[in-house]
C-alpha cells in the first residue's frame, strides 16, 4: 500500500514538473527548419511600436507587447547591430535590439 502512495506522489511530481514550465510561455510553432517561431501578437502594433523607449528592459517589452518575442542572432536596427529579439504581429514585426537587458535600438516593419 505504501509503495503504491508513493507511486502516486512521483507521477503527480513528474506531471507537475512537464505541465508548469508551459504555463505563462507564448504560444510557438516550430518550422520545417527546426526554428521556434512565436505566434503573433494582437498587442504588436505600430503604436505599441511608438511606447518602446531606450533603456526599457526587456520584461518591460515584452509585457507591452505580449509576447516574449523570437531570440535572432546578428539583427540589425539603423546603424546599431547585435543580438535581439523579433516580436510578430498580425500587421507587422517589432525587432529589438537589447544591451545588458537594456533596449538600445528597436524598429517596426510592416508585413
Amino acid at each position: 500500500m505504501l509503495s503504491a502512495i508513493r507511486a502516486a506522489r512521483w507521477l503527480t511530481l513528474a506531471v507537475a514538473l512537464a505541465v508548469v514550465p508551459a504555463i505563462g510561455c507564448s504560444p510557438a510553432t516550430t518550422t520545417k527548419s527546426g526554428e521556434t517561431k512565436t505566434e503573433p501578437s494582437a498587442k504588436v502594433t505600430e503604436d505599441n511600436s511608438k511606447k518602446i523607449n531606450k533603456d526599457m528592459t526587456r520584461k518591460e517589452v515584452d509585457d507591452l507587447l505580449g509576447s516574449k518575442g523570437e531570440n535572432k542572432t546578428g539583427v540589425k536596427v539603423g546603424d546599431t547591430s547585435g543580438d535581439g529579439v523579433v516580436y510578430h504581429g498580425e500587421k507587422g514585426d517589432i525587432t529589438v535590439i537589447y544591451k545588458d537587458d537594456k533596449v538600445v535600438a528597436s524598429h517596426w516593419a510592416s508585413k
